[in-house]
């Protein structure tokens, strides 16, 4: 359609020496959609190893009727096509994940909870508002997100920190002193298959500053 016509665009507008690729699936069945692309991908050599896709769903997947077996096939796939080192991004249409209208450092905004990486404890640094939390990560060159208190009216600054190590579903592991992390966050190793979804992290027990695990299942992004 004209919106995913939109999104080539935009991509090939950033990269017109690049080659691309359009898949389309138009039976209006998401997950099914799901299952059959990835599953397509696993069957083919030499297939992009970046893929965007315009839109996902955060939510309980059985508001858009998906069937849990479809559910499990499109969480197998994405585990074996992240061990093939191939990126895939949803909510790459519109706005995105996660999304503030307001822009950046906005000082009436609410901040956007569970920017973070698997698997570790996190830097806390006291915050009287989401923008004094962007402030310090424009100051710092480090990633930090705000996280309200219960009444909404303080919070805390976490640090994304970057490692490099193993991840598995269970976290970073056999880690060592990292460089510099690049502007582009996270850092891990390209042997390292990590499986997440934009906008799902959490923090275990919901206690701010806690160690973090990416998503519950891999697809609930």
């Amino acid at each position: 359609g004209m919106e995913a016509s939109l999104d080539i665009q935009y991509i090939m507008g950033v990269a017109p020496h690049v080659k691309t690729e359009f898949w389309m699936y138009s039976n209006y069945d998401f997950c099914g959609d799901l299952r059959n692309w990835t599953t397509t991908l696993l069957t083919f050599n030499g297939v992009p190893l970046v893929h965007s896709v315009s839109y996902g769903w955060q939510g309980d997947l059985t508001q858009i009727q998906c069937a849990m077996d479809k559910v499990e096939d499109v969480d197998d796939n994405f585990v074996k096509l992240a061990a093939m080192g191939i990126t895939i991004l949803f909510s790459s249409g519109d706005s995105g994940s996660g999304y503030n209208p307001g822009g950046f450092c906005s000082s009436t905004k609410p901040g956007i909870k569970g920017i973070a990486y698997t698997g570790e404890v996190l830097n806390k640094v006291p915050a009287t508002s989401a923008w004094s939390c962007c402030r310090r990560t424009l100051s710092s060159s480090r990633p930090f997100t705000f996280i309200p208190d219960a009444v909404g009216v303080h919070g805390t600054c976490i640090e994304w920190k970057s490692v490099n190590g193993t991840v598995t579903h269970h976290g970073a592991v056999s880690g060592n002193n990292p460089p510099p992390p690049p502007k582009l966050y996270p850092s891990w190793p390209a042997s390292s298959p990590w499986v997440t979804a934009v906008g799902a992290t959490r923090f275990v027990d919901q206690k701010v500053g806690n160690a973090e695990m990416a998503t519950d299942q891999f697809g609930s992004g």
